[in-house]
């Protein structure tokens, strides 16, 4: 993915890429980067609920 988009990239938040020059393999692949990230997101927030739900449960005064 690096090398798909570093030719447009001007600084740490600075894309330049016209939207006629994105390519559908481009496009794809950062459809998949996008999809593969909320993926762990969604993983990592039903692991953080877990773990506060089992904390109120054992330690209920906690206010955790």
């Amino acid at each position: 993915m690096i090398r798909a988009i570093l030719p447009f990239l001007a600084g740490p938040d600075e894309i330049h890429l016209a939207p006629d020059s994105l390519t559908p393999q481009t496009a794809a692949l950062l459809r998949g980067e996008i999809d593969r990230i909320q993926a762990r997101i969604d993983c990592l927030a039903r692991n953080r609920d877990r773990l506060r739900a089992y904390l109120a449960a054992v330690q209920p005064d906690t206010g955790a």
